[in-house]
């Protein structure tokens, strides 16, 4: 993957699906974070449909459990994303940062021997991992990003951080602590940073002539 004026594309340059959301800020003013959010609904359809609803939230990509790709606001504009947050010195993070939205219910909750996300779909338990998240007492399920799903969103956070020199990768729980609970504990965050990074190495290297 790689980034041409600001959409997201593939090595032949054919860009990925493109819904515009309106809800969207003004340029972006620094590339400090790339923000990880789950978007505790049923599917990319309903994701989109959502995020491109006027006067609501957006995100940059929404990313699907099959490793679909959909970009809603190009990457030098500031989706609304980020809500009430801040990381270290920053504020106002709508203008620092690129947010994914990744597929997923979310938490989920035991009902009649089934596990369900808040929308009353049940899940099969081998989808999800039973685990307490960082702000709580309790364990619930929370259910599992695919393979595909994570390398894709692995290949594209590393088109990012190489062509914007993105200084971290953080979730929306980090920025936003107990408001958020996304992208949750099924979220292999540190692994995932680890290999975005190397991918990011990777690009950034110089390549052998062939």
């Amino acid at each position: 993957m790689k980034v041409v004026n600001h959409r997201l594309c593939r090595d032949d340059g054919t860009p990925f699906a493109l819904v515009p959301s309106p809800n969207r800020r003004g340029a972006i003013v620094a590339y400090d974070l790339l923000v990880i959010h789950c978007t505790e609904g049923q599917s990319v359809k309903a994701a989109v449909a959502t995020l491109t609803k006027p006067k609501g939230a957006s995100a940059h990509l929404v990313i699907g459990r099959d490793g679909e790709i959909v970009q809603l606001v190009p990457f030098d504009t500031a989706a609304k994303h980020t809500g009430q947050s801040s990381w270290k010195e920053l504020t106002a993070l709508d203008y620092h940062s690129i947010g994914f939205e990744l597929d997923n219910p979310g938490k989920l909750k035991p009902a009649l021997g089934k596990w369900l996300a808040w929308f009353r779909k049940p899940y099969p338990p081998d989808s999800m991992i039973k685990a307490i998240h960082k702000f709580d007492t309790k364990r619930y399920g929370w259910h599992k990003y695919t393979e595909i799903q994570l390398q894709t969103t692995a290949e594209a956070a590393a088109a990012l951080v190489a062509h914007y020199s993105i200084k971290e990768i953080v979730g929306h729980e980090d920025i936003s602590p107990r408001l958020k609970w996304d992208p949750g504990p099924a979220f292999p965050m540190e692994s995932f940073r680890a290999n975005v990074l190397d991918l990011a190495r990777q690009r950034s290297s110089p390549q052998p002539p062939t």
